[in-house]
């Protein structure tokens, strides 16, 4: 059944990821050669541990080949989507009882020979951002046809190739070569448990660009800019659709916060440079709010040590703040500067864009009003801290739930 799959791949990933030695590594200086996710299988049997050191340089190979793609997915990024996705998505209590919530019966699934085929456009902001809906495309019965974006190309593949990848067993052929992002990647010395290519070209495609607006497909989900949307309401007009536009997510700060909480609301602005449309990009302060705790903590974050990227903070200034005077004085809009950063007050629910909004308030029920003015413009109102990076199976994009728009496709 497509859910022990999941299964299997949540427990073989976090095995990867818990050996993963990536944390003492530079992402400027890492060796295309070196083996970061495992070091040590030594308690393993031999047939297991050359399953595990297959699996290692894929995965290995697949986090450096983004990096060098993509600079804003640093390893530390990547692998904390990896593991926010290990914890939230494919834990198996959490699964089983997700599964159970939808009413999808995984034995009445998968009987059609042609299964409906549903095309997925992944978006690039974060590492992996859409592996939610391929994971409610596949446990509910449809083949996922995917269309990697550009910024974010090698992750997915290789993760399908650890969830196919056949029962651990000491069977090893030869030589085997994985087609990842259409690069051919042999692996020898009897390295790789066999994969069934039929059985994941069953369920899985991953198509260019070109290739996908010709697909005749049975739904289509996407998530990303709207522009694009637009672009994919023309390409495919007849069929169900699930577009999911720009969003923006906000949290409320009372001015008493303490450090930690400070932090805390830091790292839900900077985790994957803010690009994510979970990451707080809208605060309510108090009247006359004074930003340096704030501005402090957030230069806690990006200092800490743990993002492995010695240019972290020039980069995420130049992706989120504001630094042109000349941009700052073109908005006509209440500029607080605070070492360096800039924040924007503005009067309504449009974000500047490259920046941090903010919106002064005197009561709690002002913060309720302009949240229920404008929650069709709204991803995610944080009203406990901490929770902007670890969406749940039920936290459905836009509020929408997205097996009940594949139930009546598959």
């Amino acid at each position: 059944m497509m859910l022990e799959k999941f299964i299997a791949l949540g427990k073989n990933l976090k095995m990867l990821l818990e050996k993963d030695a990536s944390d003492s590594i530079s992402d400027k200086t890492v060796d295309s050669t070196a083996n970061i996710i495992v070091d040590s299988v030594s308690y393993m049997t031999a047939g297991l541990a050359a399953h595990f050191e297959s699996l290692n340089l894929l995965l290995h190979n697949a986090m450096v080949n983004t990096y060098a793609h993509n600079p804003y997915f640093t390893l530390a990024m990547q692998k904390r989507a990896m593991l926010a996705i290990v914890d939230n998505y494919l834990d198996e209590n959490k699964l089983r009882a997700w599964v159970k919530k939808e009413g999808i019966d995984q034995n009445k699934l998968y009987r059609n020979v042609c299964l409906p085929k549903i095309g997925i456009v992944m978006a690039g902001n974060i590492p992996l951002v859409g592996f939610h809906d391929f994971l409610c495309v596949l446990i509910s019965g449809g083949k996922a046809v995917v269309k990697l974006s550009s910024k974010d190309s090698y992750l997915l593949p290789v993760l399908v190739d650890i969830m196919f990848n056949s029962s651990i067993n000491e069977n090893y052929s030869s030589s085997t070569n994985l087609h990842i992002n259409n690069e051919s990647v042999n692996i020898n010395n009897n390295e790789l448990a066999n994969i069934d290519l039929k059985e994941i070209s069953k369920y899985v495609s991953f198509v260019a660009a070109e290739e996908f607006e010709q697909q005749k497909l049975d739904g289509l989900l996407m998530m990303g800019g709207n522009v694009a949307a637009s672009h994919f309401e023309k390409i495919f007009p007849c069929i169900p659709k699930l577009i999911r536009h720009n969003r923006f997510s906000c949290a409320m700060i009372s001015g008493n916060e303490t450090t930690s909480e400070l932090r805390t609301i830091a790292d839900d602005i900077t985790a994957y440079y803010g690009m994510g449309c979970r990451s707080i990009s809208y605060l309510f302060v108090p009247n006359n709010y004074d930003f340096t705790s704030l501005v402090d903590a957030i230069k806690y974050i990006i200092r800490r040590g743990t993002v492995l990227n010695s240019d972290f903070e020039t980069k995420f200034i130049h992706r989120i703040f504001l630094k042109n005077s000349a941009v700052v004085k073109m908005q006509g809009e209440h500029i607080i500067l605070a070492q360096n950063f800039f924040f924007i007050e503005t009067k309504n629910q449009e974000l500047v864009p490259l920046s941090i909004g903010f919106r002064y308030y005197e009561s709690e029920a002002e913060v309720e009003t302009f949240i229920s003015e404008n929650t069709e413009n709204i991803q995610c109102f944080y009203r406990k801290l901490g929770e902007a990076q670890s969406p749940s199976l039920t936290d459905y994009p836009d509020g929408v739930n997205i097996i009940d728009y594949l139930r009546d496709l598959v």
